[in-house]
C-alpha cells in the first residue's frame, strides 16, 4: 500500500496539467471517503489506507475516462497496464479493481514464435473475465484469442452459458492484450481451471492449453422485486435483481402465452441514491433466455455491477422497449423466388439467396438498429434447419442482414420460416421501478 500511495503522488505532481479541478477532486475524494465509510462494519482500514483506496477509486472512474495522461500513468502500475483500455468503459469492472478483486496469474504457454499469457482474472460464482496477452516475435495483423472453452482441472466440463471472445488487433502488433468472457448457468465453486483455445492472426493458427487457479470472493446479492411493467397491451414483471461483482443480473417474468413478444430494453439502467446511472454491459452478453423459450416463464437481463458501490437507494428505470404482437414475431421466406412472404411490418426488403443461407436489407433511416434479428429457422413442414450465424454488413443501398443455413433449402423445405430475437419496432414505455 505504501508504494501504491508514493507512486500516485508521484503521479499527481507528474500530471498537474491534466488533473481536474480542485473542486472536482475534492468532491470526488469526499464521495469515496463515504462510500468506504458505509463499508467500515465490512471492511476495517486505517485513515491512510481509507484516503488511498478513495483516491484509486477515483483515480479509475474519472482519470481513466477523462485524461489520457494520467491514464498512461496509472497503466505503468505492475498488473495494470494491460487492463487500462479494457475497462475503461465499464464501472463495475473499474470498481472491481479499484478494491483489489483483480486476481494477478500471469501464467504463460509457448507455442513455436508465439506466447499466451493468462495475465489475471475477476471472477464471481457465476463467470469470469480472462485477461490474455498475445506475444509474437515480429509484427502481425488481426491476432486473436478465440475457439475458446474452458475445463475443470480434470478435464470435466463446465456449466458454461456464454462465452465472448475478443476483438482482433488493429494494424500490426507483436502484442496484444485482450479479455475472453465466460459464464456459467449455475454456480461453479471450483478454483482449478485449463483454459483452451487458438491464437489467430497473419499466417497463425496455434494451439494453446493454460491452467490457472482463480478464486471467488464474494457471495451475491438478492433483491426480490415482483413489481409489474407494461408491454403492449399486457403486463411483464421484474422478479428479482441479483448482483454479483461482474455484472447485475435483472431477471424478468413473462405472461403465459404473451400477446406481445418482447425483444429488447433500450434503455435499461439501475440508477443509485446519488444519481450515478449503471447501464448495460457495452462488451459481451446482454442477456440469457427470451420471452419465447425459459425455464419457467423467466429470462435475464444483464447490466454492469454494482456491487462495489453499496448505495441507500437503487431504482431500475427504462423509457423504451423493442416489441412486436407475438403472433408477428417471424419472417417467412421463400427463397426460390427470393420474395418475402409476411414481415411483422415490412421493414426488411430486397430478400436474396446467399448460399445455403439468406440477405436482406432493413429499413433504418435513423440507422439505430444493430441487433441479430434472425433466430430459429423451419423448413415448411416445420423440421428444423441449424444455422451456423449471421452477420450485418453496411452497402450503398443500405444495411444487410444475412444468415447463414447448414443445408440448402429445397423446394420441399421452402419457404422457410425466421423467428424473430430483435426487430425495429419501439414503443414507449417510461417505467420506475424502486430496488430497495
Amino acid at each position: 500500500m505504501a508504494d501504491l500511495e508514493k507512486k500516485l503522488n508521484d503521479w499527481a505532481n507528474e500530471t498537474i496539467d491534466e488533473w481536474p479541478s480542485d473542486e472536482r477532486l475534492n468532491q470526488s475524494i469526499a464521495d469515496g471517503l463515504k462510500i468506504k465509510k458505509k463499508r467500515h462494519q465490512r471492511l476495517k482500514r486505517t485513515w491512510r489506507s481509507t484516503i488511498v483506496a478513495a483516491v484509486v477509486m477515483f483515480m479509475f472512474v474519472l482519470g481513466v475516462n477523462t485524461s489520457p495522461v494520467f491514464a498512461e500513468q496509472v497503466s505503468k502500475v505492475p498488473g495494470f497496464d494491460h487492463l487500462v483500455e479494457l475497462v475503461k468503459w465499464d464501472k463495475g469492472r473499474q470498481a472491481a479493481l479499484s478494491e483489489g478483486y483483480y486476481e494477478e496469474i500471469d501464467q504463460s504457454v509457448k507455442n513455436g514464435d508465439v506466447t499466451l499469457t493468462i495475465d489475471g482474472v475477476i471472477r464471481d460464482q457465476y463467470g469470469m473475465v480472462v485477461y490474455h496477452t498475445i506475444e509474437t516475435e515480429g509484427p502481425k495483423e488481426d491476432l486473436n484469442f478465440s475457439d475458446v472453452t474452458i475445463k475443470r482441472q480434470n478435464g470435466e466440463g463446465l456449466p458454461v452459458s456464454s462465452l465472448g471472445f475478443g476483438m482482433p488487433s488493429h494494424g500490426e502488433t507483436s502484442s496484444y492484450t485482450h479479455e475472453t468472457e465466460i459464464f456459467f448457468n449455475e454456480p461453479v465453486k471450483d478454483t482449478k481451471f485449463i483454459i483452451v483455445g487458438k491464437v489467430k492472426g497473419q499466417d497463425l493458427n496455434k494451439s494453446f492449453k493454460v491452467s490457472f487457479e482463480a478464486e471467488n470472493k464474494a457471495e451475491p446479492v438478492h433483491y426480490n422485486v415482483d413489481q409489474p411493467f407494461q408491454v403492449g397491451n399486457e403486463q411483464y414483471r421484474i422478479s428479482e435483481v441479483i448482483i454479483n461483482p461482474l455484472r447485475t443480473e435483472v431477471k424478468v417474468e413473462a405472461p403465459e402465452n404473451p400477446d406481445w413478444a418482447l425483444f429488447n430494453f433500450e434503455d435499461l439502467r439501475l440508477i443509485n441514491g446519488d444519481g450515478e446511472v449503471w447501464a448495460s454491459i457495452r462488451n459481451g452478453v446482454v442477456g440469457n433466455g427470451s420471452w419465447r423459450s425459459n425455464e419457467n416463464d423467466v429470462f435475464s437481463v444483464f447490466l454492469q455491477s454494482h456491487y462495489f458501490e453499496p448505495t441507500e437507494s437503487l431504482t431500475l428505470a427504462f423509457e423504451e422497449l423493442q416489441a412486436v404482437p407475438s403472433e408477428n414475431s417471424y419472417i417467412e421466406l421463400d427463397l426460390v423466388n427470393e420474395e418475402i412472404v409476411h414481415d411483422p411490418l415490412g421493414q426488411f426488403e430486397s430478400l436474396e439467396k446467399s448460399g445455403n443461407g439468406f440477405k436482406m436489407t432493413i429499413k433504418d433511416p435513423e440507422g439505430r438498429f444493430g441487433f441479430g434479428p434472425f433466430g430459429q429457422v423451419y423448413a415448411e413442414n416445420g423440421d428444423e434447419i441449424d444455422g451456423s450465424g449471421q452477420y450485418m454488413q453496411m452497402e450503398e443501398e443500405g444495411r444487410i442482414f444475412g444468415k447463414k443455413l447448414d443445408q440448402n433449402v429445397s423446394l420441399d423445405m421452402n419457404p422457410i420460416k425466421v423467428e424473430l430475437n430483435y426487430y425495429p419496432n419501439w414503443i414507449q414505455e417510461s417505467t420506475r421501478i424502486e430496488i430497495k
